[in-house]
């Protein structure tokens, strides 16, 4: 293949979803592999440097990746900007309000409840509502990094939030904590962590939280690293040695207490570098993320498995698995849930949708019964807990959906790339939210 025509199709590819985390980093590399005749990245980077046409192509699409990857987000949240309070060292001086006049459109969003809430626009500027966005403030730490290669927003109640973010490849992580719902900012510069990027970030309580890093190799291209622990708020940090957690294209981490856990793994295809996603599968620790064992909660159908970073509603864990047959375009949606109380997850049946990209599909939970879904433009609801569900309304008039946050069963919010609609009958009806931006 031609060089001009390869970065053609590049351009096209990326287009159809554009690089927003580690995992989208890993699909274009495979992408490339695949067009240009190339099994492992190891062969294809010297063969990209080779020639001056080809370096140019290698710089561009390295260069897209650190552009875009500045909307890394997990996953998992009315007036002047706050003061940001600055710790390092033990030392804090107070800066001025950091001035943003800018308006985008939100792409995440955590809802708290009804009124209060968090989001983060298409420029990494993060805002805060306590009245059903009618009104919102941007409460950007002024030293958070306008176009940084990875981050991660973690939102842990109404007050309490925190940022990881890379600056560059080269610069240590730093944190920015806040937990007076972003009046203030705590920066801490974690030099003792060494990571290429920003897997997941976790935090159970405003003292315990985990970090999943990840690197960069030629052979395989980004892939986790280490998992972190902290137990004072992340002041300090300590690496976990993890044994039997096999790697995977992405990784995601979630503890339901200091002890019990889960993340993702998978085994890695024959002859090649790459991973085979029909064989991911859920792994448990019950020691902190020292030791992990892998449950069989899907038996494998041939096709790609997709599972889901779990998300708590009150006592009961909710745990979303799709596995997809891309020759029939059929997506099996399965919904699982863990209690407190519980030792294993329970099954809640499971429904297939027709869609072209399963990674499209957006899950929220109001309560271990009251499921919604958005799958190609259309909306549909459980109540049942994801054992059936039907549909509630056809979502055609936008051309991309980014999150859905449902706040009691009647309201709900949806951010999509026409800006932020809010619904107060159950999903039927969206109404444009203007006042926020």
């Amino acid at each position: 293949m031609r060089n001009k025509d390869l970065q053609i199709r590049i351009d096209k590819f990326i287009g159809s979803r554009p690089v927003s985390n580690e995992a989208d980093k890993q699909r274009v590399l495979q992408y490339i592999r695949e067009n240009t005749n190339h099994q492992k990245p190891k062969k294809l980077f010297p063969r990209f440097l080779s020639t001056a046409v080809n370096t140019s192509l290698f710089v561009f699409v390295i260069g897209f990746f650190l552009i875009q990857s500045g909307l890394i987000l997990d996953d998992e949240e009315i007036g002047s900007n706050p003061s940001f309070s600055h710790d390092s060292n033990n030392n804090h001086s107070q800066q001025n309000p950091v001035q943003r006049q800018e308006s985008y459109h939100f792409v995440k969003m955590k809802m708290n409840n009804k009124n209060v809430g968090w989001a983060m626009n298409q420029q990494n500027h993060i805002f805060r509502t306590e009245n059903a966005w009618q009104k919102a403030k941007d409460i950007t730490p002024k030293e958070l990094p306008d176009k940084p290669t990875s981050m991660k927003l973690f939102i842990l109640n109404q007050k309490t939030a925190s940022i990881f973010v890379l600056e560059s490849n080269n610069s240590p992580i730093k944190m920015f904590m806040t937990n007076n719902g972003g009046n203030t900012w705590r920066l801490e510069t974690l030099s003792n962590i060494d990571a290429y990027g920003i897997e997941d970030v976790f935090f159970q309580n405003e003292k315990e939280g985990w970090l999943y890093t990840s690197k960069f190799s030629e052979t395989s291209g980004v892939l986790p690293l280490k998992l972190y622990y902290t137990n004072d708020g992340g002041h300090t940090w300590e690496a976990v040695e993890s044994n039997n957690l096999d790697q995977s294209q992405s990784k995601w981490v979630y503890f339901m207490n200091e002890e019990k856990g889960w993340s993702i793994g998978q085994k890695g295809l024959k002859n090649s570098d790459g991973f085979d996603q029909t064989t991911t599968a859920l792994y448990e620790t019950n020691d902190g993320g020292h030791n992990w064992t892998r449950l069989s909660l899907i038996k494998n159908r041939e096709n790609s498995i997709f599972i889901r970073k779990p998300f708590s509603t009150g006592k009961t864990i909710i745990l979303p698995i799709i596995y997809y047959n891309a020759k029939e375009r059929e997506a099996t949606f399965s919904v699982f849930q863990y209690g407190h109380n519980d030792d294993k997850w329970s099954y809640n049946g499971n429904t297939v949708f027709d869609t072209s990209d399963p990674q499209k599909i957006i899950i929220d939970f109001l309560n271990p019964s009251n499921g919604w879904v958005v799958v190609d433009q259309k909306l549909y609801r459980s109540a049942n807990g994801g054992r059936s569900w039907g549909k509630i309304a056809n979502l055609n008039q936008f051309n991309r959906i980014y999150d859905l946050q449902v706040t009691t069963e009647t309201h709900a919010y949806l951010l999509t790339d026409s800006g932020l609609y809010i619904s107060t009958d159950g999903g039927k009806d969206w109404i444009k939210q203007n006042k926020a931006l």
